[in-house]
């Protein structure tokens, strides 16, 4: 399944999407802790979608830049966030400077991405770093690729990961600082993961 299909149905299904994952304060422990160890205000969210976390980060008076590959759901977020600077943009190649951001906040986003993409993205988070930046990436916990496939009839890929198994590939490119699980309402797990831009 191609990164075209999810990205159709993103377009597809934007409104619905963003209805639903708009007041969600799931993510507040993770955003506490990637505050906490930020040492500038230019951040890049990655895989924005409706710009719920894009909110939060302006309202605690960070500099945001947003990116999606979805159209229909950047349109959503520039709806809802005015203040906002969203881009329709692939995170696995992206039109910014080397070094531009002091943090890449990508929640629930790589998820969507196969090996080969994650590799080429999780790279462009390093190259648009600054040295000591900090990325955040969160996955669900699983095991292999899952296309979810939806009663109206639209498909979206997944690739779960083991928590050993993430943490290894993030730290093919950054410091691993922390690693850690937590549940959601549904009863899915999600696996967090912070690093830190270094020499490797």
């Amino acid at each position: 399944m191609s990164n075209k299909t999810t990205i159709d149905t993103y377009n597809r299904i934007a409104h619905e999407y963003a209805n639903t994952h708009w007041s969600v304060h799931f993510w507040d422990r993770q955003y506490n802790e990637f505050e906490g160890l930020l040492r500038g205000k230019h951040l890049l969210d990655a895989g924005s979608g409706a710009g719920r976390d894009t909110r939060h980060f302006i309202s605690k008076g960070y500099d945001v830049v947003s990116v999606d590959a979805s159209s229909g759901i950047v349109d959503e977020a520039r709806k809802r966030v005015p203040k906002g600077n969203f881009m329709e943009m692939d995170m696995t190649d992206m039109k910014f400077a080397d070094g531009e951001f002091d943090g890449v906040w990508c929640c629930a986003s790589l998820l969507h991405l196969d090996d080969a993409e994650a590799g080429k993205a999780l790279s462009e988070f390093k190259r648009v770093l600054k040295d000591g930046g900090i990325l955040f990436v969160s996955v669900k916990l699983g095991s292999g690729e899952v296309i979810e496939k939806r009663p109206d009839g639209v498909e979206r890929y997944f690739r779960n990961y083991g928590v050993e198994e993430i943490r290894d590939i993030i730290s093919r490119y950054f410091r691993v600082l922390d690693v850690y699980t937590h549940s959601d309402k549904d009863g899915e797990t999600w696996i967090s993961v912070f690093g830190s831009k270094t020499d490797l």
